[in-house]
């Protein structure tokens, strides 16, 4: 493949999947410190045809993914008729400090759009703590509300992993809502018992 004009001066393979009939990739290219994620398919593994502008882009400014973007890895989802990507993002050139970020397609065949980073909640259903690893270390709200829109829990946080003591909450289910200025994402989680 020739370099695009984004591309350059680096061009990395990525992700890529046999549909059947035709072959999908999805490649990095840019600069070293700010790449983005390019689509381009092939008939036989071997001629490609690029889709001619990035589908992926860093994201904005003070962003956990606003340096580079890379390590696509895709799969189908038959189910939802959905590409899914999970890829590699930082907001700085230092290598321990890379977050996972996810994103799916929206026309049933390009994976493109800003997408949330990977959010782990765990263990669920809860008997007393729960751990929440974000993989971004940006400020952002955690707030927990009963399954009826009851604000039950609210708190700012700042870090990539956090313990909750829930252990005065009641039997049942809750939702758990964290957002940042660059996303939002909502949970259902159950709590087993309450500890007296």
């Amino acid at each position: 493949m020739t370099f695009e004009g984004w591309e350059a001066p680096v061009v990395i393979s990525g992700g890529t999947i046999y549909d059947g009939s035709i072959y999908l990739m999805w490649y990095i290219g840019g600069k070293v410190n700010e790449t983005m994620i390019g689509y381009a398919t092939s008939e036989d593994g071997s001629h490609w045809e690029k889709y001619g502008q990035p589908i992926l882009e860093t994201g904005p400014a003070g962003s956990w993914e606003s340096q580079w973007i890379g390590d696509a890895s895709v799969l189908f989802d038959s189910t939802n008729n959905k590409y899914k990507m999970w890829y590699t993002g930082s907001s700085t050139s230092e290598p321990e400090r890379l977050s996972i970020g996810y994103a799916e397609s929206i026309d049933g065949t390009l994976v493109e759009g800003h997408a949330t980073p990977v959010i782990f909640i765990y263990p669920n259903p809860i008997n007393s703590f729960l751990t929440i690893e974000t993989g971004i270390r940006d400020l952002f709200d955690i707030n927990i509300t009963s399954i009826n829109g009851q604000l039950i829990y609210s708190q700012n946080m700042e870090g990539t992993t956090h313990h909750l003591d829930l252990s005065s909450f009641q039997k049942g289910v809750y939702l758990i809502t964290i957002r940042s200025k660059d996303f939002v994402t909502t949970r259902k989680i159950i709590k087993m018992y309450c500890i007296k």
